[in-house]
This record gives C-alpha cells, sequence and structure tokens, in this order.
C-alpha cells in the first residue's frame, strides 16, 4: 500500500485517481480548493474508500504546510500528484501582469511549493515519487492559451530539471502529458476582461473554436478522466518509470510532430485554412 497525496480533486482527472488509487488499496489523501466542491469525494470516503479530504488552495503557502502537515501525521506521503491547474484564454496581448501572475502561480509556483515542501521527507527515506500533470501544450502552443502554454511548458522545464536533481536521492519525477478529454476543465476557463466580441482578436477566436472543435470532439471520443487516472497509477506503481508519459489521441499525435519539428509546418497550414495566417504572419498581406 502507497501513500498518495492528490491535489484539484474536486473532478477530472484528480478525482479519477483518487478514486482509482483508492479502489487499489492505497491510501489517499485528496485535496480541494474550496470543501464545498468536495462532495463526489465525500460520497467515496463514505462508501468505505481510504479516502482523506483536506483543503488546498496551492496558491497559499499556509494552506500547502497545513495540508501536508495533515496528511503527514499517521505515515509520510510516498506520491505526490501535482494536478490541480486552471486555464487563461485570451490573445497575450490582452493578459494583465495580475493574470499572467495568477496562471503562473497555480500551475508552476504552486507545485513548486508542494515539491519543496515534501522534498526532506523524501530523501530523508530516500524514496518517493513525484508526477505532475503536463499537457500536450507543453509540447506545442496554440493561439490565444498563451499564458497557459507558458505555464505548462515552464512547468514541463521545472519536472526535467528535478529529474535530474533528485535521481541520485531515490525520488523519481514523471510528467504525464493529457491531451484534450470531456472533463469540467473548459468550464473553468477563465476570460479576462476585453476579450468579448469588441476584441478585435475575437473573429479569430470563433475561428479558432469552429475550426478546433470537430477535431477535439473526434479525438475525445470514448476517452474518459480515467484513461488519464489509469496512466498516473501506471507510473505510480511501476518499478522503472519512464520519465514522461503521453495520454490521449490529439497528444499522442502531436507531441512526436512537435518533436520531429514537423508540426510547425502542419499548424501553419491549419491556421491559414482557418483565415487566421495574419495572427502567424503580420506583415502578409
Amino acid at each position: 500500500m502507497e501513500r498518495f497525496f492528490i491535489t484539484g480533486c474536486s473532478s477530472g482527472f484528480g478525482l479519477a485517481t483518487a478514486e482509482l488509487a483508492a479502489r487499489a488499496g492505497h491510501d489517499v489523501y485528496a485535496t480541494v480548493r474550496n470543501l464545498s466542491s468536495a462532495g463526489p469525494l465525500e460520497e467515496l470516503r463514505d462508501g468505505g474508500l481510504p479516502i482523506a479530504i483536506g483543503k488546498l488552495d496551492v496558491t497559499s503557502a499556509a494552506d500547502v504546510d497545513a495540508a501536508l502537515a495533515d496528511a503527514s501525521a499517521r505515515h509520510p506521503i510516498d506520491i505526490l500528484v501535482n494536478n490541480a491547474g486552471y486555464e487563461v484564454v485570451a490573445p497575450v496581448e490582452h493578459l494583465s501582469d495580475a493574470q499572467m501572475l495568477s496562471q503562473f502561480d497555480t500551475n508552476v509556483f504552486g507545485v513548486l511549493r508542494l515539491i519543496r515542501s515534501i522534498l526532506p521527507s523524501m530523501r530523508a527515506r530516500r524514496q518517493g515519487r513525484i508526477i505532475n500533470i503536463s499537457s500536450v501544450v507543453a509540447h506545442m502552443s496554440v493561439a490565444h492559451r498563451g499564458a497557459y502554454c507558458a505555464s505548462k511548458h515552464a512547468l514541463e522545464g521545472l519536472t526535467k530539471s528535478l529529474w535530474i536533481e533528485l535521481r541520485p536521492f531515490g525520488i523519481d519525477v514523471i510528467s504525464v502529458a493529457p491531451g484534450a478529454f470531456p472533463t469540467r476543465f473548459a468550464a473553468n476557463y477563465v476570460y479576462p476582461d476585453g476579450f468579448d466580441e469588441q476584441s478585435p482578436y475575437w473573429p479569430f477566436e470563433m475561428r479558432l473554436r469552429n475550426g478546433m472543435g470537430p477535431f477535439i470532439q473526434e479525438m475525445m471520443a470514448g476517452q474518459t478522466a480515467d484513461d488519464v487516472a489509469s496512466a498516473v497509477m501506471e507510473v505510480a506503481t511501476m518499478a522503472k518509470p519512464p520519465y514522461q508519459w503521453i495520454v490521449g489521441r490529439d497528444a499522442e499525435l502531436l507531441i512526436p510532430l512537435a518533436r520531429s519539428k514537423d508540426l510547425a509546418p502542419l499548424m501553419e497550414d491549419w491556421y491559414a485554412d482557418l483565415g487566421m495566417i495574419d495572427l502567424l504572419r503580420p506583415s502578409a498581406s
């Protein structure tokens, strides 16, 4: 039995991972930003699964310290799953410093706070596993998602450095990179003020949604958050986990293309077909 600590468990990947780990007999400490959203977790716990529920806003150092202390009260944490995150949707021009800082505070610094706090215990025991939920956009970028793409690129770089730094201490660090899945993630998108019908970028956003929508729906067909939870559980429990695990049809298609440098011309052609080429080539007539 392993002791899991999982962030962002009110729905989606976090909730699915908490349930799957608990059903496999592991001890799970599942956290949510607001306890009012813990209903699904409470149902699993009240149904007899070994799940403890904690409040954790990853942007709060006090919350991080309190949650880790509570979770570690019985025995040390073996596996940390950094899943909490959200997405700001807007052209970079519309992003304020505060909005960009907020995006990074959750998606990057929130992960960093937890890792820094848990590492002394893992190093002392010379064992532990840290799983960071990355994204397909850690390897490519999409128009009007610059804040989120940048945060996931940063998380990927942080994860790679940790993978090197922590191996001598017996600690594994793994990046799980999902593509698009049918969860509530999109329902929590943040749209900055000014990114609406009055924005000069809005016509391109509509074309982007209409053009990308059918592709995303096709890629998501038959997939669920349980697929990502299964991937997390696989890398959490295998003897020698890889540095990275890719999940989802779109991620399996696009990440290898991005690594091979073949994605850029395909994306340019795609944007051109949508009438968005001016976003890629401002000088084009």
